[in-house]
This record gives structure tokens, C-alpha cells and sequence, in this order.
């Protein structure tokens, strides 16, 4: 694929509102799916049970598209400086909504915008197949964002941007368009364990192994009213 449509595309990612884009070649998962059953075989998904399924899709993204030749990866950002109030002030039972939840729904902010990419695409290449996710579907959006050159995974299990840290959303799109792909980034923690060190509930039980049961996050996203949030 030639270097011209790359750059185009790239560019327009930026003027339609993406932080970066990344492009990773097609490949399996094999490794990285065998991490995630065992994580899953100990119950750190707790009683996220959509997690334990589409092991194959998972694993082979050409299960989801036909002849899936570029995985194309967008960070959208969330960092918004919201001016929360002192620990102090906090009364009652208030307390700080996360940043990510400030607004309109981020999957129909950024499907929007990975559909815009998408026509892009098909302007160019008419009979190519294009499928977008933003945590809609059974895609291992932080790896391929590692994959993709644009993050590295953290001891913490976040996708991390040297450019952007880790406020934003990753938006996948799948095309049969064979687009030249970009130099997986490397691991900058280094030999750093601030997150561990700082994580209030001791959540992150090993280096990028969150168990969802002591996290704070999923307790307040994730766990439905009908179960009580560990006290």
C-alpha cells in the first residue's frame, strides 16, 4: 500500500478530532489470548460474564471480518480539567464524577467519527470492507493499540500514549485494505510501580493484572444495583 493514501488518511483522522492513529498488520492473537483465559480462569472478570465469550473472535479478528488485512487503531480524547471540588468539600455522599463520563456517550462520539474514517476509506478503495468497535465487540482494543505503535500497555493494564497519557478511548476499525503498518511500541514503566504502589484497594495484583473484584472502577461502572459495592 502506498505511502501517499497512508498519509491522507492519517491526516484526515486528525482534522475529523482523533488524539493519534496507529496501523498494526493483521495477525493472530495467540499469546495474548492465552493470557486472557487464564486471567479469566481465576474470576478477575468477576461478574463481567460477557468477558468469558468469542474466545475465537478474540484471538482472530478475520472471524469478524472476512479477510481482515489492517487492524487501524484512533485514540479519542477525554482529558477534560474538570474543576472537582476539595475532599473537604465533599458532603454526604457526593462524590467526583470520572472524566470519561462527563458528556455525551463516548461510543456514539467516536463510532461517529471511526464511521467517517471508514467512508474515507471506501472513497478510495469502493469495494473495500470496512467494521468499526469502540468497546461494542469481542476486540482486544489495548493490544492492538500496542500493536498499532501509538501505546504501551502500563503495570496498571492501561493503554498509555507518550504523547497523551492514558485519557482517552481507543476506536478499532477492521478493513481488508492492506495499509503499511506501524513499529509496535515498547514498555517505558520500566522498572517504575507507582500505580501499584498507589492503587487504594491493592486491585493490581501483578504487572498489567488488575483483579476486577477489588477495583473501585469496575464496582462503580461495571457492578449492577442489585449487588452491594464491598464496603
Amino acid at each position: 500500500m502506498n505511502s501517499e493514501f497512508k498519509a491522507k488518511l492519517i491526516n484526515e483522522a486528525k482534522n475529523i478530532g482523533f488524539l493519534d492513529i496507529g496501523f498494526a498488520k493483521f495477525q493472530l492473537l495467540s499469546s495474548e489470548i492465552q493470557h486472557y483465559k487464564e486471567w479469566i480462569s481465576k474470576n478477575y472478570n468477576a461478574n463481567m460474564q460477557w468477558m468469558d465469550k468469542n474466545y475465537d473472535k478474540r484471538e482472530d479478528v478475520s472471524l469478524i471480518l472476512e479477510n481482515c488485512k489492517t487492524v487501524i487503531v484512533c485514540l479519542y480524547n477525554y482529558f477534560t480539567a474538570p474543576k472537582y471540588p476539595n475532599d473537604s468539600e465533599l458532603k454526604n455522599n457526593a462524590g467526583k464524577i470520572s472524566m470519561y463520563a462527563l458528556g455525551d456517550d463516548y461510543h456514539d462520539i467516536v463510532i461517529e467519527k471511526s464511521n467517517q474514517l471508514e467512508e474515507f476509506i471506501h472513497n478510495f478503495f469502493p469495494n473495500s470492507k470496512t467494521k468499526s468497535y469502540v468497546d461494542t465487540g469481542p476486540i482486544m482494543e489495548k493490544i492492538w493499540a500496542v500493536k498499532s505503535g501509538i501505546a504501551w500497555q502500563g503495570k496498571n493494564s492501561l493503554a498509555i500514549s507518550r504523547k497523551f497519557g492514558s485519557y482517552f478511548f481507543i476506536g478499532i476499525i477492521l478493513t481488508d485494505v492492506e495499509i503499511e503498518p506501524d513499529i509496535e511500541m515498547k514498555d517505558y514503566c520500566n522498572k517504575c510501580s507507582k500505580c501499584i504502589s498507589a492503587c487504594p484497594t491493592n486491585a493490581i495484583i501483578a504487572d498489567k493484572i488488575v483483579d476486577s473484584n477489588l477495583c473501585i472502577a469496575y464496582n462503580t461502572i461495571e457492578l449492577k444495583p442489585a449487588f452491594e459495592i464491598p464496603e
